[in-house]
């Protein structure tokens, strides 16, 4: 296995850096957008003996975003740290498939060809798409990315876009939520697992709200 992976690695890296792409580390890939986005492909692996399985995941890291969480929110990642993500997902979220599999004895090159074609078709149009901000937060908008990457991420979004009333207006709407739901739980069971975890979450957002305000008050945008 330790020679197929050798093998795979080799012609990925051969392929992408024809697209800008730059390897990292072993399996993950970055390029430069611009000044402050960097594109992100990462080649997770399982084995299921003897199989191989790959699956892709394409991202992008906002480094205006990243020195913020580094200088405000104790966020102790190193820049640059290619692996930290704004936002990344599965290729395989996006089509009709789960993953790329591989055996010792396989031809290897037409699986890895579909691969990278589907990266390239499906997976870097994406990533071009939310390298624009306002892309992203609409995503975000429209749950198209997920609650726990947006609770944080999208007040930040906004403020980082110089509107702080809608990063405002979103930390409330996320707080009453919390709220809301706390309150169902507290009615279930008040000393339930899920009535402790909500608190706690609750907890952690509204100190994450506070620090965002505060910022929001003394860095202009």
């Amino acid at each position: 296995m330790k020679e197929l992976q050798k093998q795979i690695i080799h012609i990925v890296t051969e392929r992408l850096n024809n697209y800008g792409f730059i390897k990292r580390s072993g399996d993950f890939f970055v390029r430069e957008k611009d000044d402050n986005v960097l594109q992100q492909i990462e080649f997770q692996t399982r084995y299921y003996h003897p199989i191989k399985s790959i699956i892709p995941y394409v991202g992008v890291l906002y480094k205006d975003e990243f020195n913020l969480l580094r200088k405000y929110f104790d966020f102790h990642w190193p820049f640059p740290n290619y692996k930290y993500s704004t936002y990344s997902n599965a290729l395989m979220n996006m089509m009709d498939r789960i993953d790329w599999e591989f055996a010792k004895g396989d031809d290897i090159t037409p699986i890895l060809n579909n691969m990278i074609e589907s990266i390239m078709e499906i997976g870097i149009s994406y990533i071009d798409y939310i390298s624009d901000r306002k892309n992203l937060i609409s995503e975000m908008e429209n749950r198209k990315i997920g609650k726990s990457t947006s609770l944080k991420a999208l007040p930040i979004a906004y403020y980082l876009e110089g509107r702080k009333d809608l990063a405002l207006w979103r930390l409330n709407y996320y707080i009453q939520d919390f709220e809301t739901y706390l309150s169902a739980c507290i009615i279930e069971d008040e000393n339930s697992h899920f009535t402790r975890g909500t608190r706690n979450e609750l907890k952690d957002y509204l100190e994450f709200a506070e620090k965002l305000k505060k910022v929001m008050e003394t860095e202009s945008r």
